[in-house]
């Protein structure tokens, strides 16, 4: 669901003029003149998702829900979003359940359409995907390039380093790792199994020398990002999740990441 985030923000204000019933104009402006979405006081997220909705890219995703629904990005692009596991979420609300020790396994199709949006054409879309992305987007990207490249060096997939392979375990079986705790909101504590990458990433990064904020974003998303990666490998996506992110920065970060490439 994270990384989903970042594709169905951009891919769902990209192509049709006329997404969830408003033009794609004024679904950017909506965006973009709407509270940062770390900040939560028009929609309280907890209502959604419980006590921590509004933690990681959970607010986010509630927030740009309240713009375009998960289920007019599905009906523009012609595919379910899901090929199986515990979500719903194609009506005008997400419908995730993240209660379950399941989890969503994304449609290919759905997310090579979102992947061929990601990047508005119109120079007036572009420039409002800039202002959103550099305030509310750009830590959770980077914090999932970085997780990505770090698993790679591991020799991800081809290896299974020892918390991938902790971690895949749990997705196939449902059962908590020994030395994992459960989630306190279900499933597993994903930062007990990725800490240790997430912070060595942030220290190649800079470590204290970073702004303290975005150091700690950083981190957290990134045992995020290494979750993630992982789940779309057991779903097929991975590929296509990699490409469309490479070409979100590249479109909107790209000093960032060509310094890293």
């Amino acid at each position: 669901m994270r990384t989903l985030v970042l594709l169905l923000v951009l891919s769902g204000c990209a192509g049709s003029s006329q997404p969830a019933g408003e033009s794609v104009a004024e679904t950017w402006t909506a965006l973009e003149a709407g509270h940062p979405f770390w900040e939560h006081d028009t929609v309280d997220c907890r209502d959604v998702w419980g006590a921590l909705g509004t933690r990681g890219a959970r607010g986010p995703a509630c927030q740009i829900a309240q713009v375009q629904s998960l289920g007019a990005l599905a009906a523009r692009s012609g595919f379910s979003v899901w090929t199986s596991g515990p979500h719903g979420g194609e009506g005008q609300t997400l419908g995730l359940d993240l209660q379950s020790d399941d989890f969503g396994r994304y449609n290919p199709a759905f997310v090579a359409w979102a992947v061929d949006h990601i990047v508005p054409e119109s120079p007036v879309l572009r420039a409002l995907a800039q202002r959103v992305y550099d305030r509310d987007l750009r830590t959770i990207a980077r914090a999932h390039w970085l997780a990505l490249q770090s698993l790679q060096s591991d020799g991800f997939p081809d290896a299974e380093p020892w918390d991938v392979a902790r971690y895949r375990a749990y997705l196939l079986t449902g059962q908590v790792p020994p030395g994992v705790r459960p989630g306190e909101d279900g499933g597993i504590s994903i930062y007990d199994v990725f800490a240790s990458r997430a912070r060595q990433s942030v220290r190649a990064e800079g470590g204290d020398r970073l702004d303290p904020v975005y150091r700690v974003g950083l981190q957290f998303r990134g045992v995020v990002g290494a979750s993630f990666w992982v789940r779309r490998q057991e779903d097929g996506t991975s590929d296509l999740f990699a490409q469309g992110l490479d070409d979100l920065l590249t479109a909107f970060d790209a000093e960032w990441v060509s310094a890293r490439r």
